[in-house]
């Protein structure tokens, strides 16, 4: 009897971490997609010359096409056309929400830099 019930839990407990290890694998993805976002952010800052509204608007086509609407950019520079060699900063925020376990909704932040090469 007590073979029996030391195997249950131990399978509970077994597939109670492997489900964890894949909630984590997955923030990590998510992450990992946050920085894939920031490096197009900085380069349509880069080519546009800041966060004005024709790189917002690259911004978030490439965000609802390719994340399906998760990150947010702010920019904290202003959405102005930026001068050359001017330092552009932002924001970007997602959320991500743990499946399998119960955990509050985690908020992905990355702030980033980008320098404006438009003449």
């Amino acid at each position: 009897m007590e073979e029996s019930v030391s195997s249950i839990i131990k399978m509970y407990l077994t597939l109670f971490f492997i489900f964890a290890i894949l909630s984590i694998s997955a923030y990590m993805i998510n992450l990992n997609q946050a920085n894939d976002f920031k490096q197009y952010v900085n380069y349509q800052i880069e080519r546009g010359g800041g966060l004005n509204s024709a790189s917002m608007k690259k911004v978030n086509e490439y965000n609802q096409k390719y994340y399906r609407g998760k990150f947010k950019v702010t920019s904290l520079s202003g959405n102005a056309k930026m001068p050359f060699g001017e330092e552009v900063s932002y924001k970007i925020t997602g959320n991500y929400e743990f499946f399998f376990i119960t955990l509050p909704v985690q908020q992905i932040n990355t702030n980033g830099t980008a320098v404006s090469l438009i003449r």
